[in-house]
């Protein structure tokens, strides 16, 4: 992903000088040493561009996922002054390659995160489908925003930035493939994920039906109330649609609300990832308001 991603800046780009022009009499020591180096300029120029990459805002409901840095201009800010403050080219140069490594890190999260390769691996995950059988994502629920997690340290709960979707999907059958009777065959799913600012899912509850069933067909499978967002059987628009569980706008262990437990299978999944957000914060006994 790191040549890839470079390979493109150089093809979109004339890297062949500093971000800055170096024309200017007012220019800095440090920006007098990267204009005299045709190695620290390209790299200023790498970096300027990947910048521009990683500060694109992507806080949309069709970009599911968190920056790898959600603090991103502070640390942009350390990295100024710490360059600055540097007495040779040596130390220049390595600011420059620690700092491009590390954007490189974000530019490759938010290709993932445009691209839907986030959200179809926790799809993947929610429901049992291999990600390559998965296709025809539709977001129909979204909101990202800062809440607690399922589990609590100390007896305080962990507030922290998170996301939550629902989200519909199609897999082919694998008991009907290709098609039947009633035409193509395929499998109807409807997810609720919900992930740590570190990407990670912390839970899910799955429902899936086949279209050439006879019983209720999962259309849309969702909707809005005042409640919270209800995904169930049948269309938002009928009479008959058939709630199965509400999601709940608050957090803690409650996020879900079972109307119908019949539907159990893959229903409500909690993982503990030790990737995440909360078992990171436990292995490292970190200290949080």
């Amino acid at each position: 992903m790191r040549l890839i991603i470079i390979v493109l800046m150089l093809l979109s780009f004339e890297i062949n000088a500093a971000s800055f022009d170096c024309s200017f009499k007012s220019l800095s020591k440090i920006e007098s040493k990267i204009c005299s180096s045709e190695t620290l300029s390209k790299k200023d120029e790498i970096l300027s561009v990947l910048y521009r990459v990683v500060s694109d805002d992507i806080e949309n409901g069709t970009n599911y996922g968190f920056k790898k840095d959600n603090d991103f201009l502070n640390t942009q800010k350390k990295w100024l002054n710490k360059r600055n403050s540097c007495k040779n080219k040596i130390c220049i140069e390595s600011l420059y390659d620690h700092r491009i490594d590390e954007l490189l890190m974000q530019a490759a999260t938010i290709v993932d995160i445009r691209t839907g390769g986030i959200l179809k691996q926790h799809l993947s995950k929610a429901s049992g489908k291999q990600a390559k059988d998965i296709y025809d994502i539709e977001v129909l629920w979204f909101r990202r925003y800062r809440g607690n997690n399922v589990s609590a340290l100390d007896g305080k709960d962990i507030y922290h930035d998170q996301v939550r979707a629902i989200v519909k999907f199609f897999t082919d059958d694998p008991d009907k493939p290709g098609s039947s009777w009633c035409g193509a065959s395929n499998l109807t799913h409807i997810v609720f994920l919900a992930a740590d600012e570190y990407n990670v899912l912390t839970e899910s509850a799955h429902l899936q039906n086949n279209d050439c069933m006879s019983h209720p067909n999962l259309y849309s499978g969702f909707v809005l109330s005042d409640e919270g967002p209800i995904v169930g059987f049948g269309d938002s628009g009928e009479e008959g649609f058939k709630a199965v569980y509400l999601i709940r706008d608050f957090g803690g262990s409650k996020w879900l609300k079972v109307l119908d437990d019949k539907y159990n299978e893959n229903f409500h999944r909690i993982y503990n990832d030790p990737n995440s957000f909360l078992q990171t914060v436990k292995r490292n006994g970190w200290k949080l308001p």
